[in-house]
C-alpha cells in the first residue's frame, strides 16, 4: 500500500498541533516578519509525484488551499468560498505540476496565533493536494467520512513538531505571527518571538530558523514527506535494518499486550538468521526470516515480503482435493481434480476425512502451522484445511476417509506440480474475476436487490459513482429489499467503506476510538471514528453476507452495518468477519523486503474492536455436508428470506 493511501485512509496529528491553536501563551514580540518593499505573493507553484497506480486509485487530485482551522477536528469541512483550488498537470513521468493564483479578499477563520489579547488576527492556510473522491469542484462533507481526503500537504508533523509551509493573509492592520523557534527549537510553541504580519499573502517556512518569510510574487511551495510516509532502510545492512524494525516495532506495535509478544525472544531468535544471510549474501534466507519472523505476530495485518522459492518448495505440490468442515467438526472432501493423484487412487467428493499423516485429522489440523498470517481461530482452522492439502512436489501423505458406503479406506496420495492452485491459495482473490468493476448490482428473480462490493480498494471516484448508481437505480426500479454481498473482500480504504454505510445512517454514532502505542506497554487515545449521514439513503432492510475473508476496511463496512441502530439490517454468513482490524504501517528493508505491521488499535467500550473476533453474525447459516457439497449458494438464499421476513431455523 502506498503512502498516499495511508494517508487516506487515516489522521495522526502529534500533541505539538494542540499547542498551535490552543495554548499559546502570550509571546515575546519585537522581530519584523517580512520586508515591506513587496506586494506578497500573488501565484503558488509545486509539483508532485503522483504513480500510475496511485492515479488510478485517485483519479482526480486537484490542490487547495486548506483552511487551518479546520485540521483539528476530523471530518471538519473547509467552507466553500475558502477553498481555492487548482488542477494538476502531467509534467513529464510521475510528476504533476500546478499554479495556484491567490484570491486578493480569502475566506477562512482568522486564528489566534500568538495566543494574546488581539482584535487583529491573520487566514492560515496550508496547501494541499487532495483527493477528491465524489469528483465534485470542491472538498464537501461527502469526501471526508471519519477521514482526511490529503494526499499531499504543505505542513508536515513530527513527534514534537511542526514543519513545512503555511500560506499566511493578513490586512495589514497589525496582525501577528511567529518568526522563529524560541528556546525549546520547536515551531509554533509558547517562547516563539513574534512580529507583524504585512498586508497580503505570505508563504512562511517553519522548517527554516529562523522562520522564512517569502513575498516573491511567484512562490514554489515544498510538500515535506509525511509522518505516515514508509520507513525506509534501504541503505541500511541487512541487520542493522532488522533491528531498527524490531526497536520499532517494540514501541509502536498495536497488539503487543493481546498478541503476547516477546520482542527479547523474538530478537534472540531472528537476529542470528539474519546474521547468518547477511554472512552468506543470500537474499533468499533474509527474506524468509523477515517473513517467518512476521507469521510470529498472530495478525493478519503483519507481513512482509512473500519468499517466493520457499513457498514453491514446500507448497508447490497439490494432493488434488479440497477440503471443508461442518459445524460439528466433520472433515468433507468437497471437490476433487479431475485426473489429480487424489481421484487416482480412489478418493471421491463427498468422502469424509478421518486421518492425515498418520494422525486423526483434528489433531493433525491442530498441529499444523499455517505459512500465511491471520488473526481469529476461526479464520486459522478454516486456512488449515486449504493448506494440508498442499505439499512439496512428489511428497506423500496418507488419509484415512470413509467413503459414501461408509467403508473405512486409506490411500496414500502424492503431490503434484500445481502452481495455479499455490497462487489461488496464498491470494484466494487470484481466483476470482480480477476484471470485474469494484462494485456489481442487480435484481435477482426473488425480486431483492443484491450489490456485490468486490473491493474498497479502488478508484475512489469509480467507486463512489458506482455505489450512489446502484442505489438510485434500485429505488427507480421499486426494490425495496438489499443484500449486500462482501464475502471475500480482502479491504482497502476506509473512507469508501464508510461512504457505503453512510447509505444507511440516521443519526451518527461513534464506532470506535483509535489508539497509539505510547512507547512504554501502554496505549493513547488519538482520535474518535464516527459514522455519519449520506447523500443517498436507503431505508428497506438489509442483508450482510461476510465471511473469513472479508477482512480490515470490509470488516469496518460490516461492524458498521451492525452498530446501526437499525433492526432490518442483519449480518448473515457461515463465519464471523476475519477479525483483522487496525491501521498499518509500512517498512521498506533492504534487497526490497517489504514489511508491514499495524500501528493503531481500535477500541469500543474499553474492549478491542473486531480484531481477532470479526463481526458477529445476526443469521449464522450452518455448515452441514449436505451444504459443502451443494451447488446451492445457501448464504445468499438465507440473506434472501431475511429481508423478505422469513424465519430462518
Amino acid at each position: 500500500m502506498s503512502s498516499l493511501t495511508v494517508l487516506f485512509q487515516t489522521r495522526r496529528l502529534p500533541r505539538i498541533v494542540l499547542v498551535f491553536l490552543l495554548a499559546l501563551a502570550v509571546l515575546p514580540t519585537g522581530a519584523t516578519a517580512q520586508s515591506s518593499d513587496d506586494s506578497g505573493v500573488a501565484t503558488l507553484t509545486g509539483s508532485v509525484e503522483i504513480t500510475p497506480d496511485e492515479l488510478v486509485e485517485f483519479s482526480e487530485p486537484f490542490v487547495t488551499l486548506m483552511d487551518i482551522t479546520t485540521l483539528f477536528e476530523v471530518g471538519l469541512v473547509p467552507a466553500i468560498p475558502s477553498q481555492i483550488t487548482a488542477g494538476l498537470m502531467p509534467d513529464g513521468g510521475d510528476e504533476f505540476a500546478f499554479s495556484l493564483a491567490l484570491p486578493i479578499q480569502p475566506v477562512g477563520t482568522p486564528v489566534n496565533v500568538t495566543g494574546g489579547d488581539t482584535a487583529e488576527m491573520p487566514l492560515v492556510y496550508s496547501i494541499d493536494v487532495v483527493a477528491n473522491a465524489t469528483g465534485t469542484p470542491f472538498l464537501e462533507e461527502a469526501d471526508y467520512w471519519g477521514s482526511t481526503p490529503t494526499l499531499f500537504s504543505s505542513l508536515g508533523f513530527g513527534d514534537d513538531d511542526i514543519f513545512g509551509q503555511l500560506a499566511v493573509w493578513s490586512d495589514g492592520e497589525g496582525a501577528e505571527f511567529p518568526t522563529d523557534a524560541g528556546e525549546d527549537g520547536e515551531a509554533l510553541t509558547p517562547d516563539d518571538p513574534t512580529g507583524e504580519l504585512e498586508a497580503g499573502w505570505t508563504i512562511v517556512d517553519l522548517t527554516e530558523r529562523p522562520y522564512g518569510f517569502s513575498r516573491t510574487a511567484e512562490t514554489r511551495v515544498a510538500f515535506p514527506e509525511d509522518l505516515l510516509s514508509p520507513n525506509d532502510f534501504t541503505d541500511e545492512s541487512w541487520t542493522d535494518a532488522f533491528e531498527a524494525l524490531v526497536d520499532q516495532l517494540e514501541a509502536e506495535y498495536a497488539f503487543t499486550d493481546i498478541k503476547d509478544i516477546d520482542f527479547d525472544e523474538l530478537r534472540e531468535t531472528y537476529l542470528p538468521l539474519v546474521e547468518e544471510a547477511e554472512a552468506a549474501d543470500d537474499r533468499d534466507a533474509w527474506s524468509l526470516a523477515v517473513y517467518q519472523f512476521a507469521l510470529e505476530f498472530g495478525d493478519g495485518h503483519v507481513g512482509a515480503t512473500r519468499p517466493q522459492a520457499w513457498f514453491e518448495e514446500n507448497y508447490g505440490g497439490s494432493y488434488g482435493l479440497t477440503l471443508g468442515q461442518t459445524d460439528d467438526g466433520t472433515v468433507v472432501v468437497t471437490d476433487v481434480a479431475e485426473g489429480g493423484p487424489a481421484e487416482e487412487v480412489g478418493v471421491e467428493r463427498g468422502d469424509l476425512v478421518t486421518s492425515w499423516d498418520g494422525e486423526d485429522i483434528q489433531d493433525y489440523l491442530a498441529g499444523f502451522d499455517l505459512p500465511r498470517s491471520v488473526s481469529s481461530d476461526f479464520e486459522r482452522d478454516i486456512k488449515r484445511l486449504r493448506w494440508i492439502t498442499r505439499g512439496p512436489i512428489d511428497a506423500t501423505v496418507e488419509v484415512g476417509f470413509t467413503d459414501a458406503d461408509g467403508d473405512e479406506q486409506s490411500a496414500e496420495i502424492t503431490a503434484t506440480d500445481d502452481p495455479d492452485g499455490l497462487m489461488t491459495t496464498i491470494l484466494p482473490q487470484v481466483g476470482a474475476n480480477v476484471a470485474a468493476m469494484p462494485i456489481e448490482s442487480e435484481v435477482l428473480p426473488s425480486g431483492v436487490g443484491y450489490i456485490r462490493i468486490n473491493t474498497f480498494s479502488t478508484d475512489v471516484v469509480l467507486f463512489t459513482h458506482q455505489w450512489d448508481y446502484a442505489l438510485r437505480t434500485f429505488e427507480q426500479l421499486g426494490v425495496t429489499d438489499l443484500v449486500i454481498d462482501v464475502r471475500g473482500n480482502g479491504g482497502g480504504f476506509s473512507y469508501l467503506s464508510l461512504y457505503a454505510t453512510a447509505s444507511f445512517v440516521d443519526d451518527p454514532f461513534l464506532l470506535d476510538e483509535a489508539f497509539l502505542a505510547d512507547g512504554e506497554g501502554g496505549y493513547d487515545f488519538a482520535y474518535d471514528e464516527y459514522v455519519i449521514a449520506g447523500p443517498e439513503q436507503w431505508d428497506g432492510a438489509v442483508a450482510v453476507l461476510v465471511d473469513v475473508d472479508c477482512k480490515s476496511s470490509c470488516e469496518m463496512f460490516a461492524a458498521t452495518m451492525n452498530g446501526i441502530d437499525n433492526d432490518d439490517i442483519d449480518i448473515v454468513g457461515h463465519t464471523p468477519s476475519a477479525g483483522v482490524y487496525a491501521a498499518i504501517q509500512q517498512w521498506y528493508l533492504p534487497e526490497d523486503i517489504y514489511f508491514q505491521a499495524s500501528y493503531t488499535r481500535f477500541e469500543l467500550d474499553g474492549e478491542i474492536f473486531l480484531e481477532e473476533v470479526g463481526v458477529p453474525l445476526d443469521v449464522d447459516v450452518p455448515v452441514t455436508s449436505d451444504s459443502l457439497l451443494s451447488p446451492e449458494d445457501e448464504v445468499l438464499q438465507a440473506a434472501e428470506a431475511t429481508v423478505q421476513g422469513e424465519v430462518i431455523d
